[in-house]
């Protein structure tokens, strides 16, 4: 038996580049859920309330979702890799944490070796980053979500194809939420 959309609450992250957005839409129409793209908001308070609400709104709702990417833990990564800096999210990491174990959010975790994000960053670019940036990021990722305790899955999209990425997903997805081995 497979896995009911409404259980499915997922927030996919990695670096640019890692196949987040692509892996959202494939998702996003096999299990018709709605997919929230990333929103950065640069000021703190806004961006600690905006947090906070989809939290309050959405985590415990009996509605499924997709994020595609979140300021959380994103904002934390990226301050710590590319600022040096601490990330007003960190006070919260607990309390989000708590709130995304409480209601089963599965963190997928999305990440290319250098040669693969190199690739792609050619063809696509990135208006935000550099290709450099990019790369630190990458391998930011999996330290900072083993140290924040979030639960997640990563999957290498180096050798993978577009459909083998999501048929991975998905097999993760069914274990996660108990419907698959």
């Amino acid at each position: 038996m497979g896995v009911e959309a409404e259980q499915v609450k997922l927030l996919l992250v990695g670096p640019d580049c890692s196949g987040k957005s692509l892996l959202a839409s494939r998702l996003g129409l096999h299990y018709s859920l709605e997919i929230f793209r990333n929103r950065r908001i640069d000021r703190p308070l806004p961006a600690l309330q905006s947090v906070v609400d989809f939290a309050m709104d959405w985590f415990a709702d009996e509605a499924g979702f997709i994020l595609d990417q979140w300021q959380f833990p994103v904002d934390i990564i990226y301050n710590h890799t590319l600022r040096d800096q601490s990330s007003v999210f960190e006070a919260l990491a607990p309390y989000l944490k708590e709130e995304m174990d409480d209601n089963k959010v599965l963190i997928i975790h999305l990440t290319a070796d250098d040669r693969t994000l190199r690739s792609r960053f050619d063809r696509r670019g990135d208006e935000l980053w550099n290709i450099k940036q990019i790369l630190e990021v990458a391998k930011a990722y999996k330290p900072w979500l083993q140290k924040l305790n979030l639960t997640h899955t990563t999957i290498d999209t180096s050798e993978l194809t577009p459909e083998e990425v999501f048929q991975t997903a998905l097999a993760r997805i069914e274990k996660f939420y108990g419907g698959g081995k």
